[in-house]
């Protein structure tokens, strides 16, 4: 049983149905009683363009004029409500979409061609298209002429389970969702077919989470494209306090993040597209395995490559970069990586130079030139290389090293060599009493050697070259 009210402009009489005598106007101007025992058709549409509206009962059928004008045809000529007095629970069904919904209240308004839905409660109303999800909320807006869904206040969007098996496989079917707290709108291109999905918008408290990756932030939009499997997402932007993990080893967070997606083609096998570009602004900390990078700015692309969908390119980090590794830390104004190759380039400031420490080792100039598998670093230009060594001898101080050039060093960690040109100066603390001091064009230094955990010698390693606990060569 549910109860109907329906508000024609400019017409003699106000259309109202009901279950139950005890729900109609207490005032009325006029009355008439009927039991259709057939569907009766109203007047006809508001707009000549689209197709009559056809409403069906079963129970008792009454027209009350009323003098007073009605709220709900300040905008249109023809409104509807929908109420259920006894089940509390208004149901609705679009056979085109596979799409139902339930609600306390449901209003259409013709003219603007208007959906109004509300209910008790954060989950109040429900709608559900099959195979593409749920979305639960306190209320729904549906303007079919804009091609738009908006809900207020707080909510959640969850995806099929047929999508998270064919995304995830069939041991997980843990679907996709998207929760609120402010309001969420979802914008269809209503000249498609099936009103594809464009874009969505999600503001306050925002928490997407899809198998074990998650994005969280204060606002979020995602932009989708038009492909043969349907809308794809194209784009996306999350901003207030953004963070994204993948559920293993990586996160990213900062202000804002920006992330492109790789359109998918005819070929491809997967349901998702993959990462194409991420961009982070503002506060930027990202994260994979035990690689750190604290920066303003950060720009990630990922490898075009249908086998290697997740792997990292390049990356460009600029405003006060702080890199910090297994066994390495480096600061910088900008930091430039090439990750198939893994070399990777500091830059400083005139005022701030670039800086590189490995263990009790610290280099700084106005450019480094690392490369992560030759384990080489190179300056060109002027810059300081300090050493600290520990003593063997409790109560003896520690020596350290301080050199300097003008020119260029050459770093290498494997063979325990460094290779300063151009005005050198070093300065040598053996203790705690004695300062050795020496000038020169160049100067050659040796340290131990880095020795690979992944490789065990076949014999027994070679002396380790002398660490300079006497005047360097």
């Amino acid at each position: 049983a549910f109860g109907t009210s329906i508000a024609k402009k400019d017409a003699p009489a106000a259309l109202s149905t009901s279950a139950s005598p005890s729900t109609q106007p207490t005032s009325p101007v006029a009355s008439s009683q009927t039991t259709p025992s057939s569907p009766t058709t109203p007047a006809a549409a508001v707009d000549p363009n689209q197709a009559d509206i056809r409403l069906t009962w079963t129970g008792p059928f009454t027209i009350r004029t009323s003098d007073s004008p009605f709220a709900e045809l300040e905008r249109d000529s023809l409104a509807v409500r929908f109420t259920a007095p006894h089940s509390g629970t208004v149901t609705a069904a679009a056979g085109d979409l596979n799409a139902s919904a339930r609600s306390s209240s449901l209003d259409y308004f013709a003219s603007r061609r208007q959906l109004l839905m509300e209910g008790s409660g954060a989950s109040g109303v429900v709608v559900a298209i099959e195979k593409s999800g749920t979305a639960r909320a306190s209320n729904l807006t549906v303007d079919l002429a804009r091609g738009s869904a908006r809900m207020t206040g707080a909510g959640v969007l969850e995806g099929s389970s047929a999508f998270a098996i064919a995304q995830n496989g069939p041991s997980d079917v843990k679907p996709p969702t998207v929760s609120w707290s402010e309001q969420a709108e979802l914008l269809f291109d209503p000249s498609s077919e099936r009103s594809r999905l464009k874009e969505a918008i999600f503001t306050g408290d925002v928490n997407a989470k899809d198998h074990d990756a998650s994005i969280q932030g204060g606002l979020l939009r995602a932009e989708f494209t038009q492909v043969d499997q349907g809308s794809m997402i194209s784009h996306l932007t999350v901003q207030d306090h953004a963070i994204a993990s993948d559920g293993a080893a990586g996160a990213i967070s900062g202000d804002y993040l920006d992330a492109t997606f790789k359109p998918l083609t005819r070929e491809d096998k997967a349901v998702t597209p993959a990462i194409d570009i991420l961009k982070a602004r503002g506060n930027v900390f990202a994260k994979r395995a035990a690689d750190q990078i604290h920066a303003g700015f950060l720009d990630v692309h990922f490898i075009n490559d249908p086998s290697k969908t997740a792997a990292v390119s390049t990356v460009l980090a600029q405003d006060d970069v702080r890199l910090d590794s297994a066994d390495t830390h480096a600061t910088a104004a900008e930091l430039k990586v090439d990750a198939l190759t893994q070399i990777a380039d500091l830059t400083g400031t005139p005022a701030v130079p670039a800086t590189a420490s490995r263990a009790a080792t610290t280099i700084k100039g106005p450019a480094l030139h690392m490369d992560g598998v030759a384990r080489t670093l190179a300056v060109n230009g002027p810059g300081t290389l300090t050493h600290a060594e520990p003593s063997k001898v409790t109560g003896v101080a520690d020596s350290h090293i301080t050199t300097t050039w003008a020119t260029s060093l050459a770093f290498d960690d494997r063979l325990g060599t460094a290779d300063l040109f151009g005005d050198v100066s070093a300065t040598w603390l053996s203790d705690a009493s004695s300062v050795d001091i020496l000038k020169s064009r160049s100067l050659a230094l040796a340290f131990t050697p880095y020795a690979d955990p992944a490789q065990t010698p076949v014999t027994s390693p070679a002396p380790a070259a002398p660490k300079p606990e006497s005047p360097p060569r």
